[in-house]
Parts: structure tokens; C-alpha cells; sequence
């Protein structure tokens, strides 16, 4: 029989994700200044905020699922520098904060084997691959990640891409063209990581969109940091500096909160509720009140990227950490009569490598 060649394989661009650009995009990326005084204090301001208001969160917005388990160990070190406001750790760890964490927000950061560093390349070729056959060669540049945190990856004519800056600009496009008629829309984000899916939106020049993040509050800090840091021209504004939670964006470009704040945002707050790749990393009730909170606030759309496989499943690309068990996230969705589900897709760039990654579309009614 011939052999099957696929689109997949087709449209693969061989000289994106050679060793050579990889090797030229691990080398150290640190800024030569330290984090400012002033955004190091705003940083502790809003930690000790939180704490204060944070010291019996509902079940649902507590600390848990596999996220437990990675905060409770990895980020350790960097909720004690916010503990004991040791200013000199704290630039440390944001500093090179994608360089010592990235394993868990989409760029693995280990290439001490042969093997794992073609497994990183095949990935970077694939997700380059795609988002070239969608828009082109020519536009590259524009999926380029912010220069914060020490990012690695693949350096292609001189500057630094990664894989997953594709995906995020992708989404970041998907937005456009879902709000196209929308003269100022707002998009509001749970689980946002370090802010790189937001640099992406909050950089285009063809709409001017405003953004809320909400996650759990140490990340909420790193994804602040990230954000003031790429985007000096946005006003982007901390836990504790906006004027109304009901309202926080009355008075700046972005507001960067803690999780437990969300029910707080007022009804049909936000044009588009989104999550990516960590609805599947929490606990189901978690999840159920988040999409809770989407069907309130969202006035158009809500879209969400996750995987659907369950603990055991052949399909399962990793185990979790910490004991969590994966469970089937196809069993939450909006309220059918105020939500419309527009589709159940494979996700464009992660189901190229993972099965049951998949892409739901909800439109209010």
C-alpha cells in the first residue's frame, strides 16, 4: 500500500526547528537591569492584599487539582520571597521565571538529553508549521513572545520564538475575527499563567482590546509582572489598584486578579470568557463554578482549548502531579438555554500531537 501523507506531514517546514536554533535560543535572555523598586513594591502590595482578603475562599477557588501539587513544590521558593518580601529573591525568580517554570506552561525547559532535544524541535516545527500554512511566512514576527522571564525556544533570523507563542498568537487572531463587530472589546481570562497569551492580545494594532485575568494570586503576581514589563505603554493595573472589582477596568487596559475576585465582576462584564489548557488540570466543581461564572459575565462567546482524556486512558499524553486523577471535562458546559455550543473541534496546534484536545465555541443565545 503507498503511504498515507497526511496534511500534517505535508505542510511541515523542515528548516524551522533545527538543533542550531535551538541551541542559539537556550542561551540566558536576562535583562541587564533588575525589576524596578517601584513595580518589585506594587508586586508586595498587591500579595499582602491578597492574603488579606483571601483567608477563607469559597471550596471552589481554593488551591487545588493538579495545580496543588506544582505550586506546593516548584513555585515554593517564589511565594516565600512574596512571604518575606526579600525584594532580591523575588527579581530573581521573576527574572528568570519561564526559564526555572516553563515545563508547566506549555515550554519545557529540560534538554540535558539527545532524545528530548529532537522531541523539542519536532514540537516547535509542528506549531511553526501550522500558524505559517494560516498567515504566512512573511507575518512570523508577530507571533515573537515577550523578552521577560528569560524565555528559551528556537532563534530564526535573529530573534526568539516558541511553540506555544504560535498558539497563543493564533487565539489572539481568533479574536478579532470572533469580535470583529465590536468596537472595544473585553476579553476576560481565568487561568492565564504568566500573561504571554495576553501579550499577544493586548499587542495588536488592529483592535484595541482590554483584558482581565484571574488565577490563582501567586500567578496572578507573575502574570502582572510579565505584563507591566512587555507593555510599559498599557495601563495594567494589580490586585488592590483597581477602583471597582464590579468594574475593573474603568480606569486601565488590563487588570491582572486573584481568582477568588471573579464573582465580583459585574453581570455580562466581558465579550468573550476564555481558558486554556487548565480546565483539565482542576478539579471538576472548580471548573463547574468557573463556567458558572462564565454564563454570567460573558455578553457573546465562550471558547475554551482542553483535553478530555481521563487518568488511564491510552489517550492520556501525561501523568499529573501530585495524585490528581484527569476526568472527562466534556461533562461541563454552559447553561443549553442561554448558551449555544457552535462546536466541539480538535484544537488547532495541540491535537497535532495529542488525542482528545479538542476546541468548544459557546455563543450566547
Amino acid at each position: 500500500m503507498p503511504r498515507l501523507d497526511s496534511y500534517v506531514t505535508r505542510y511541515l517546514r523542515e528548516d524551522y526547528g533545527t538543533i542550531d536554533q535551538l541551541r542559539k535560543g537556550i542561551q540566558d535572555h536576562r535583562p541587564e537591569e533588575p525589576i524596578t523598586q517601584e513595580l518589585l513594591d506594587r508586586l508586595l502590595r498587591a500579595w499582602r492584599a491578597m492574603k488579606a482578603d483571601a483567608k477563607d475562599p469559597p471550596p471552589a477557588y481554593r488551591l487545588g487539582g493538579e495545580w496543588q501539587a506544582i505550586i506546593s513544590r516548584t513555585f515554593a521558593p517564589l511565594v516565600d520571597a512574596l512571604e518575606t518580601g526579600n525584594r532580591d529573591a523575588l527579581n530573581e525568580h521573576l527574572q528568570n521565571f519561564i526559564r526555572w517554570s516553563g515545563t508547566y506552561f506549555g515550554e519545557p525547559t529540560k534538554f540535558t538529553a539527545r532524545d528530548y532535544e529532537r522531541k523539542r524541535c519536532d514540537h516547535f516545527r509542528i506549531f511553526a508549521s501550522r500558524w505559517i500554512d494560516l498567515y504566512g511566512e512573511e507575518s512570523i514576527e508577530d507571533a515573537r513572545p515577550a523578552l521577560v522571564g528569560n524565555p528559551l525556544g528556537f532563534v530564526i533570523d535573529g530573534s526568539l520564538y516558541n511553540a506555544d507563542g504560535f498558539r497563543q498568537n493564533f487565539y489572539a487572531r481568533r479574536m478579532i475575527d470572533l469580535l470583529d463587530d465590536v468596537e472595544a472589546p473585553v476579553v476576560c481570562e481565568v487561568g492565564g499563567g504568566f500573561g504571554s497569551f495576553a501579550y499577544q492580545l493586548l499587542k495588536r494594532e488592529e483592535k484595541s482590546f482590554s483584558y482581565i485575568d484571574y488565577d490563582i494570586p501567586v500567578m496572578s503576581l507573575v502574570a502582572g509582572y510579565h505584563l507591566i514589563s512587555a507593555l510599559p505603554e498599557k495601563r495594567i493595573m494589580l490586585y488592590g489598584e483597581v477602583g471597582s472589582l464590579a468594574e475593573p477596568l474603568r480606569d486601565c487596559d488590563a487588570a491582572v486578579l486573584p481568582n477568588f475576585a471573579l464573582p465580583q465582576l459585574g453581570d455580562l462584564g466581558a465579550d468573550l470568557c476564555f481558558n486554556t489548557c487548565s480546565f483539565s488540570e482542576m478539579d471538576e466543581a472548580t471548573v463547574r463554578e468557573y463556567m458558572g461564572q462564565f454564563a454570567r459575565i460573558g455578553r457573546r462567546f465562550i471558547l475554551h482549548e482542553d483535553h478530555s482524556w481521563i487518568s488511564g486512558s491510552r489517550n492520556a499524553a501525561y501523568q499529573p502531579h501530585g495524585g490528581f486523577q484527569h476526568w472527562d471535562l466534556s461533562r461541563v458546559a454552559p447553561p443549553p438555554d442561554r448558551f449555544k455550543r457552535m462546536h466541539r473541534i480538535p484544537a488547532p496546534f495541540n491535537s497535532d500531537e495529542m488525542a482528545e484536545f479538542f476546541e468548544w465555541l459557546y455563543m450566547r443565545r
